[in-house]
């Protein structure tokens, strides 16, 4: 059985890459990073892909 910390980790480390993955694509998008990161952190795989269909600036 998984410790309670290993387990902490690894959810940290998931979100933690939802919200890297949210910064990129806004990058890549000319959008501001910082929405991208928040949209990747506190909505995870949902605001990657809101992230992805927002339009370019």
């Amino acid at each position: 059985m998984l410790s309670l910390g290993i387990i902490y980790f690894m959810l940290f480390a998931i979100i933690a890459a939802f919200g890297f993955l949210g910064k990129y694509i806004a990058e890549l998008k000319g959008r501001n990073p910082m929405e991208g990161f928040l949209l990747g952190i506190f909505l995870g795989l949902l605001g990657v892909l809101i992230e992805a269909v927002l339009p370019r600036k």
